[in-house]
């Protein structure tokens, strides 16, 4: 990981990891309910690369703050959610390491704040994950139908954005009254075929 100031509001960040993501005990051994376990789950690894620049100003009683980011991720192993169904018909979902899968995306958030009255501000997020697995099996030529296609069941655009007042001395002196207004947002996202 690297930072850099840019200039004094601005700072730029470089990072680079290589991640494990260990399958959850649900993943594994099920709930006993809708969800079938699979021990045989290996652990997702993948290469990571992000790039963030945040900006951050006071004028006065008025304070912005901006940031952008951009994602790379070349997953191997990932960790699949899938659904089926048993004889009677009851459905139920099962988990599955799919190949690879590589995520681009981006996310912005922004922010300003009136003295200590007033935030407003929000984020909206862009997260891409294609199935980057050509060939059905290994060693085959047989293409993948859904080779970079979306995965399924994994929301790729969200949202999120929020209001707070504070009154400081609200009635008697050190009391602060917090008010906030959250709003969320997922937009709708490719569902598994039943």
């Amino acid at each position: 990981a690297g930072t850099w100031f840019i200039i004094k509001s601005m700072q730029a960040k470089l990072s680079y990891e290589k991640a494990y993501r260990l399958p959850t005990i649900e993943e594994l051994f099920g709930d006993e309910d809708l969800e079938m376990g699979s021990i045989a789950l290996r652990p997702e690894n993948s290469d990571n690369f992000n790039l963030n620049l945040t900006w951050s100003d006071n004028f006065g009683k008025h304070g912005l703050y901006a940031e952008g980011s951009l994602i790379y991720r070349d997953t191997k192993d990932y960790i699949m959610r899938r659904t089926d169904s048993q004889n009677g018909g009851k459905r139920y979902a099962s988990y599955e390491n799919h190949g690879r899968v590589v995520t681009k995306g981006f996310n912005i958030s922004l922010r300003y704040s009136f003295s200590h009255w007033l935030s407003v501000g929000g984020t909206f997020n862009s997260l891409d994950l294609r199935n980057n697995e050509r060939y059905v099996a290994g060693g085959t030529q047989q293409e993948s139908l859904t080779y970079k296609a979306r995965i399924p069941n994994q929301p790729y655009l969200f949202a999120n954005a929020d209001a707070t007042f504070r009154w400081r001395d609200f009635i008697w002196k050190g009391n602060t009254l917090s008010v906030t207004y959250d709003n969320f947002y997922v937009h709708s996202f490719p569902k598994c075929p039943l």
